[in-house]
């Protein structure tokens, strides 16, 4: 989509197709008072089976 358009995605964006991962677990990363760099977001608890599950824990 962006190609056809001209575009690139921000290197904010995490466009890596897993969800889990960058800024969405980074603790040093709060969206919500972060709103200016993070207008879509999610945030992922990645504690489970030994640190080898995650769960979103915000959207």
């Amino acid at each position: 989509m962006f190609q056809r358009w001209g575009l690139k995605a921000s290197p904010k964006w995490n466009i890596s197709g897993e969800p889990c991962s960058g800024a969405a677990i980074d603790d040093k990363y709060d969206i919500e008072k972060n709103l200016d760099l993070f207008y879509l977001s999610i945030k992922c608890n990645c504690t489970y089976n030994n640190n080898k599950v995650c769960h979103i824990t915000k959207l």
